[in-house]
């Protein structure tokens, strides 16, 4: 996989830029060669992050993981060397500093919030039908937003907690 997203330059479609929770910032291709293993000439549009690498590698090494915290990532060798689908899950992301946003991501739904003590809603967006983060659907799906937040926020406690 290559680095985020550029630092100047444009990102295409889209927002964002490198350092930052949009699209632009972070969404990169991600190439697997493993001959007679991976098969050759495949894509998918499938939701990888490099937490899944090394939970990856050692599976398709065939090593154990060692003892401890269980990784914050998958297994991503049946989608690999298989094509299966991976299982919906929840992604989330924060910036560096108080003024970064902080973004979920649910399947094809992303959330982007401010940082403001409590996260503030920027917008949520559809990226299935959006991938330019351009029309904010917040207000036409207040539901899946307050999931949304309550799953960051559970997210947010455990990791603090760690």
């Amino acid at each position: 996989l290559s680095d985020n997203g550029p630092a100047g330059g444009s990102a295409g479609p889209l927002r964002g830029h490198k350092g930052s929770n949009w699209e632009g910032g972070h969404r990169v291709p991600g190439i697997a060669w493993w001959p007679d293993t991976i098969a050759a000439g495949k894509t998918t549009d499938e939701l990888g992050i490099s937490l899944d690498l090394m939970p990856t590698m050692l599976s398709m090494a065939g090593v154990e993981a060692p003892a401890g915290p269980p990784f914050d990532g998958i297994d991503l060798s049946p989608l690999l060397k298989d094509g299966k689908p991976l299982a919906e899950r929840s992604l989330f992301w924060e910036g560096p500093n108080p003024k970064s946003m902080m973004a979920m991501r649910k399947g094809a739904w992303k959330l982007m919030m401010s940082h403001s003590g409590e996260p503030k809603v920027v917008g949520l967006y559809d990226l299935s039908k959006d991938i330019g983060e351009k029309t904010d659907l917040s207000e036409m799906h207040p539901d899946k937003v307050k999931a949304m937040l309550e799953a960051y926020q559970a997210w947010h406690e455990e990791v603090a907690r760690d």
